[in-house]
């Protein structure tokens, strides 16, 4: 083996370690406890979009949407929206960006992230409340086009426009108890 050869699997092996490094630190602070401080949330996403942009960069696509979206769940989950609606976004784009196929699963994970979302907002009120209701009309919009790009069904599947329906529904009502 040339010492070239030897260098790259060196270098190979290194970035491999990294990798598991940051998945092991994201595993944590998500496993941490059922509430989660708002900059141990902001460092979790960090992280996990440094991790889903290598998986896409190394062609780790599946990989890349399943992590994405099992770490805005768990964003979710633990009642931080404002930290999670920008991993849904970059979820639905490493969607799109790896020409992921629409599935049942997806459209379920999809219908299930919304719901979580949805439970989440309970909570929050106010300016802030409209604004991540903005988001995720926005986010769901994304899933629609998504859907429409890779999908079987020409304006994308009738399951995300009943959610996006019932999102703009919710905010018309929200924008009306604040005039």
């Amino acid at each position: 083996m040339s010492a070239a050869a030897a260098r790259r699997r060196k270098q190979l092996a290194a970035r491999k370690n990294e990798q598991d490094v940051i998945g092991t630190e994201l595993k944590k602070i998500l496993d941490e406890n059922d509430e989660l401080s708002e900059a141990s949330a902001y460092e979790a996403l960090q992280l996990a979009q440094s991790s889903i942009r290598k998986k896409v960069k190394n062609n780790e696509f599946e990989s890349a949407c399943e992590l994405s979206y099992s770490t805005s769940l768990s964003l979710l989950q633990k009642n931080r929206v404002s930290v999670a609606s920008q991993l849904l976004k970059l979820c639905v784009g490493v969607l799109k960006e790896t020409h992921t196929e629409e599935s049942d699963i997806w459209i379920e994970r999809i219908v299930e992230l919304h719901k979580a979302h949805t439970t989440a907002m309970q909570s929050l009120s106010g300016a802030e409340a409209l604004r991540l209701e903005r988001l995720q009309k926005d986010w769901l919009l994304e899933a629609i086009s998504w859907s429409s790009d890779i999908g079987t069904v020409k304006y994308g599947h009738s399951k995300l426009h009943e959610l996006c329906g019932h999102q703009y529904w919710k905010l018309q009502g929200i924008e009306e108890e604040s005039d």
